[in-house]
């Protein structure tokens, strides 16, 4: 694997560890429940962006759309 490859990836994890976070702290009432616009804020950041998109394209084939 490149380094490019990695930092892809890293770039990926870290947008999920992130919003995971934010939801355990949901989880378990150290924050209050999202609202819509948070809600949005976390799918969009969970999304794959377009560049990673094409990479993981051609690293995996159609499975990735």
């Amino acid at each position: 694997m490149i380094q490019s490859d990695l930092e892809l990836y890293a770039k990926s994890l870290n947008a999920r560890v992130k919003v995971e976070d934010e939801l355990w702290k949901v989880a378990i009432g150290d924050a209050p429940l999202p609202t819509k616009e948070k809600c949005r804020e976390w799918a969009q950041r969970l999304g794959i962006p377009e560049d990673m998109l094409a990479k993981f394209k051609e690293l995996f084939g159609d499975k990735y759309g």
